[in-house]
């Protein structure tokens, strides 16, 4: 089956435009692959009941690699988190109140590890969770945050009269095809920072689109990265202290409850995989954790962010404007 005979199926059963279903298949394509990528976008489908997400969703679920689809509404942080398939698709229907940290923890291999207690015959012992991998995320309203904002991808879903029956057997068919043309990108050569915050989320997609050949896609895709990246400045309403603070906070409230200490490498880290803040040294980070509140002492040779207590964590967010789930508790 032709590449443009697929697109036309998508178009026919959810009512999307072209270029939207395009965005559905290339993404799908995309996820293929995750194995030799860094990064990858977050895809958030947006629509009310009967707007023609449940088809969008089934045909990702066939077309992307490793998909695993769960409810967001009801299930566990916990449930959530070991849902979620490292170098695999998460689908997540309704999603809107899915922890935005596993999110960011999804969309960025150098901080996808998390810390988690494995039962074992001696009791349970504390390991690593890998959560790199694709996402998809049902929601009625966009993102809560400019961050999450920033790492996504969104279809809006309208009611459209005359779409027709899903018949998922035409994407099953089309799956391995999908599967051979991923394979002939250069999935290595994917940048993983480009500059600009709204190109670099755009990456993988525009991977696959070149290697198909569409040059219309592509043109399309960077004139609106033109427009975004006019607009946005590490995930819009997001200042430099507040970045720090939203990397320091996604550290210290990972595990559940708060931690003592972060690592302030590891927030550096964070900052630095930004293309605005990519010249940023653990000393400059270190010098805007002091100012904005926190105590940055040596331990054990590793310098650390100290946390203090969870009023504290909560205050110094609160005092700086910042917008986050764990802060609205």
């Amino acid at each position: 089956m032709y590449l443009e005979e697929i697109i036309g199926e998508i178009v026919k059963v959810s009512g999307l435009s072209e270029r939207q279903a395009k965005i559905v298949l290339y993404y799908a394509g995309a996820t293929h692959g995750l194995l030799h990528l860094r990064k990858f976008p977050i895809l958030c489908v947006q629509g009310e009941p009967g707007t023609g997400k449940s088809a969008i969703l089934e045909i990702l679920q066939v077309l992307c690699k490793g998909a695993s689809k769960f409810t967001g509404r009801g299930t566990s942080e916990a449930a959530a988190r070991d849902e979620l398939p490292f170098l695999g698709t998460a689908i997540i229907e309704e999603a809107d109140t899915i922890k935005e940290d596993h999110l960011f923890n999804r969309h960025d291999r150098s901080i996808s590890k998390m810390p988690y207690k494995e039962a074992g015959e001696d009791g349970y012992k504390q390991t690593n969770l890998q959560l790199f991998g694709a996402t998809v995320l049902h929601r009625r309203d966009g993102a809560d945050s400019g961050a999450l904002a920033s790492r996504s991808i969104d279809i809006h879903m309208r009611f459209s009269e005359g779409v027709a029956p899903l018949d998922t057997e035409i994407f099953e068919q089309f799956r391995g095809e999908l599967r051979d043309m991923a394979k002939s990108v250069d999935w290595r050569a994917v940048p993983v920072t480009t500059g600009s915050r709204s190109r670099d989320t755009w990456q993988p997609i525009l991977a696959f689109a070149k290697n198909v050949g569409d040059e219309e896609f592509l043109d399309s895709i960077e004139q609106e990265i033109d427009k975004l990246t006019q607009s946005l400045k590490f995930g819009m309403s997001f200042e430099t202290r507040q970045a720090v603070y939203g990397s320091i906070l996604n550290r210290a409230t990972s595990g559940g409850k708060v931690r003592e200490s972060v690592e302030l490498k590891d927030v550096t880290e964070q900052i630095r995989s930004e293309p605005e803040f990519s010249q940023y040294s653990s000393r400059k980070v270190g010098t805007i954790v002091r100012e904005i509140g926190f105590a940055v002492i040596k331990y054990k040779g590793e310098m650390r962010v100290v946390i203090g207590d969870e009023e504290k964590l909560a205050n110094i967010g609160h005092e700086l404007g910042v917008e986050d789930e764990w802060l609205n508790r």
